[in-house]
């Protein structure tokens, strides 16, 4: 059987392309979620409602004896976050041809009188996204929305993480007679009650360029809680070499100061900052809002006991392991056995702890090296150095 899947637009007939209408039109067999076929409003007994692709594949098999060409109707267009792929793959075996249709992005952003090529595509149809993080370093972003996350969830959690400034609009029910545009703040946005069929789009005029490489200790909300000085921590990044997907691990967060910068690093992946200190957990989720970073996860108790519930990682930071060192490299190796594991030591018998564990696990070789920082300071008319601790990194796994 010859089979279109054909991109209905919006939902409006007048958003769909002549060449959708006149497949969908002498197809002998119609199937599409009920929004879809309302735009065709087509009367016949060989119409179907059906989204899923298995679903869909056993009414084109029922009915393939007596009928030469179906058409698969999908909101939206075909290739952009839209189920047409999924129903592609469902159908290996018949005659299939796309049939693009107007994406929400499309009109949405027409109606705005805005250009879009450089906007970054975050679909929240269903799915959880680091709201603040993107919009911190995208100039534009678009939102899908439709899920359980609304617009007004989006501004709420922008505002949280100090992003309430930002420049948003809402389009709501695009191309129905209902259709409303919202403009607004981030911040004067964030109270009202939109409808579910909406888009979103956020502008930043001011985005982060590059993720930041040893933040200064002074931008840090401190307390008393103990923090990794800025000079060791870029070291502690350069090692990791983290991807925009990767999941990390901060174990012993204090401040949170090596869970921000991962994050910075990771902004469409996840930190999970650990601590058994409730002040430490608190003081890192200041400092993850101070900086946008809600793809910071801060998780209160004692590793390895509350770490079977975290995703698998992709990087993992000891700083404080209160004496679990081994059981925690464990947990992580098995969730993935390639996790990169950078420690931090102060002192010799930490460093001998460290590769006995590593070679306990498997680690071939584990990079150690030594770090003395020394700062210059002013006394009087003399410029004098004073020397940090030295700090040893321990970086092994990855293979």
């Amino acid at each position: 059987m010859k089979v279109y899947i054909i991109g209905v637009g919006m939902g409006s007939a007048d958003n769909m392309t002549i060449e959708a209408v006149r497949a969908a039109e002498t197809a002998d067999l119609l199937i599409g979620s009920k929004r879809a076929l309302d735009a065709l409003d087509r009367r016949s007994e060989n119409v179907f409602c059906a989204w899923k692709p298995q679903e869909i594949l056993r009414i084109i098999n029922e009915n393939s004896m007596k009928f030469s060409t179906a058409a698969v109707l999908v909101t939206g267009d075909s290739g952009f976050f839209s189920g047409a792929q999924s129903i592609a793959e469902a159908l290996v075996g018949h005659d299939i041809e796309i049939v693009c249709g107007i994406s929400a992005c499309s009109y949405f952003f027409s109606r705005l009188k805005l250009p879009w090529q450089n906007a970054k595509f975050v679909s929240l149809h269903g799915k959880n996204a680091n709201i603040a993080r993107l919009c911190a370093e995208n100039e534009l972003i678009f939102f899908l929305l439709g899920g359980e996350t609304s617009a007004a969830d989006v501004c709420k959690r922008l505002c949280d993480y100090g992003l309430g400034g930002l420049t948003a609009h809402i389009g709501a029910e695009l191309s129905y007679p209902t259709e409303q545009i919202f403009s607004g703040t981030t911040g004067s946005l964030a109270d009202g009650d939109y409808p579910k069929l909406s888009v979103m789009a956020v502008l930043n005029e001011n985005p982060q360029r590059s993720a930041r490489f040893g933040i200064p200790d002074s931008e840090f909300l401190r307390g008393e809680i103990p923090m990794t000085r800025s000079e060791v921590r870029a070291q502690i990044i350069s090692k990791f070499e983290i991807t925009k997907n990767d999941i990390c691990w901060d174990i012993g967060c204090g401040t949170g100061s090596v869970s921000v910068e991962m994050a910075l690093r990771c902004s469409e992946g996840t930190v999970f900052s650990v601590d058994h200190n409730e002040n430490a957990v608190s003081l890192t989720e200041k400092n993850a809002r101070k900086f946008h970073c809600d793809n910071i996860q801060t998780v209160h108790g004692k590793a390895p006991d509350i770490l079977a519930a975290l995703d698998p990682p992709d990087r993992v930071f000891l700083g404080g392991t209160s004496g679990e060192m081994s059981a925690i490299v464990r947990v992580a190796l098995a969730k993935n056995p390639n996790a990169v594991v950078v420690a931090s030591a102060v002192s010799l018998e930490t460093i001998s702890e460290l590769q006995n564990v590593y070679s306990e696990n498997g680690f071939d070789e584990p990079e150690i090296i030594q770090i003395l920082v020394t700062n210059a300071k002013r006394v009087g008319d003399h410029t004098i150095f004073s020397a940090q601790n030295p700090v040893f990194l321990v970086k092994g796994g990855g293979t």
